[in-house]
Parts: structure tokens; sequence; C-alpha cells
């Protein structure tokens, strides 16, 4: 028997062929967790995020497919009720769990990016937020990565992750916005600009997670930010206004 289970996998099911239970009477409303409406208490949050970072492990280690309610719970140290109770089921949980590593992500890259005024040193501190943000944490890339790949073929997972996709790429019209001007000297479109970022963002991190980290990747990293900063027209110029 493996360790996968159904979307809706609850305890106390009936066995099949088992006699049928007279029907139940509907459990008191609880609130249902999402980025809105945390747990009401700070221990139910403290609960609910130890929970997401269980999945998060789960997936890094064991992959999205043998990451099941019972393993999340023993991850966590809880019981499988407990994780049911926070999150409503399997699809759900691993719904929330990515959409956590996109926020937190952002977030970062935000602060970094507010923190700089010339919009050159914005850029590099953007894509330096996002790196370091991934980074710092191996298990981070690995359920990152674990989940997209699955997306691809599981059509529950799309709109987490690109829901991600979407919070990372808004991080350029942040940029854009951060100093006056510097939406006029883009010398490419918006969105291709917003694709370029994200999509070479992913690739050098996919070579860090299958190599390491070393001086061809850190040579490559500051290649494709020049390359970033080349999309700008100098201040000043006919372009530029």
């Amino acid at each position: 028997m493996t360790d996968r289970a159904p979307d809706t996998e609850r305890p106390g099911a009936a066995a099949p062929g088992s006699p049928a239970e007279p029907p139940r009477a509907a459990p008191p409303a609880r609130p249902a967790l999402s980025r809105t409406s945390p747990p009401p208490t700070r221990k139910g949050l403290r609960q609910s995020d130890a929970i997401l970072d269980a999945a998060l492990r789960s997936v890094a280690h064991h992959g999205y497919a043998a990451t099941s309610v019972g393993r999340v719970a023993k991850e966590a140290g809880v019981t499988k009720r407990m994780v049911l109770y926070y999150f409503a089921t399997r699809t759900h949980l691993i719904d929330l769990m990515v959409r956590r590593i996109g926020e937190r992500l952002v977030a970062q890259v935000r602060e970094a990016i507010e923190q700089q005024d010339d919009p050159v040193a914005a850029l590099g501190a953007g894509v330096s937020g996002l790196w370091d943000g991934f980074t710092s944490d191996r298990v981070l890339i690995a359920a990152y990565f674990g989940v997209v790949s699955e997306a691809a073929l599981d059509e529950r997972l799309r709109p987490a992750a690109t829901a991600v996709i979407d919070d990372f790429k808004a991080l350029v019209p942040a940029w854009l916005d951060r100093v006056p001007g510097t939406r006029e000297r883009l010398l490419v479109d918006e969105e291709t600009l917003s694709v370029l970022v994200v999509a070479g963002v992913r690739g050098l991190l996919l070579e860090f997670l299958e190599r390491g980290d070393g001086p061809s990747l850190q040579r490559a990293i500051a290649a494709f930010q020049r390359g970033l900063a080349a999309m700008l027209a100098p201040a000043g110029s006919d372009r530029a206004g």
C-alpha cells in the first residue's frame, strides 16, 4: 500500500460493504484557513504554520505524489484530524503551501526594491532579493519546483502555481514605479521584461538546485543582471525623454 492519499482523505471513513451509519448532525462551522481569513487564535495560527512547513518539507524530500495528509501529519507531529481541521483537503493544503512560498518571497523582494532610489540598483536588489530568498533554504526550491512540475499535469495545482508566477511578474511594475521616469526608459515592453526576469531567475535556480553554487553560476547571475540593466536606455537619452 502506498502512502499517497486521495484528495478528500478524512479519518473515520466507513469500509466498503459496511452498514451505512445514520446521518450525523453537521459540525459547527469553523473559519476556513486562507490568506485573508487566518485562524482566530495565535495558537491556531502557529499550528497551521507548522502544518504548512511540514507539507513543504514533505514535498521537498518525498515529492508531491507521496505527500499524503498522513505523512504531513506525522511530519508535523499532529493527527490527520488536526491537519484536516485547518485544511479541508490535501489539494487545499498544497495550494496554500505554494501561495505561502510566493507571498513570503514577494514581500522580501518588494522590501529590497523600496530601499533603492536608483532604478538599476533597485533592479539588482530585486533580483538579488528573489535569489537570496530561494537559495537561503534548499528545501524551499525543491518544494516549489516539485509542485510546479506537477501543476503541468494536475489542473488542481495550476491556480496556485499560476498565482505565484503572476506575483513574481508583478514585481516588475513595482520596480518601474519605484523611480519616476523609469518606465519611459524601458527598451522592451513591460510584459516581455516580466517574462524574462521570472524565466531567467527560475532557470538559474534550477542550475543551483542541480549543481550547487560556484564561480560559473555567480558569473552567469552577474551577466543576467547586466543584461536586465541594458533593457533601460541611459538617463537623459532621447528614449528616456
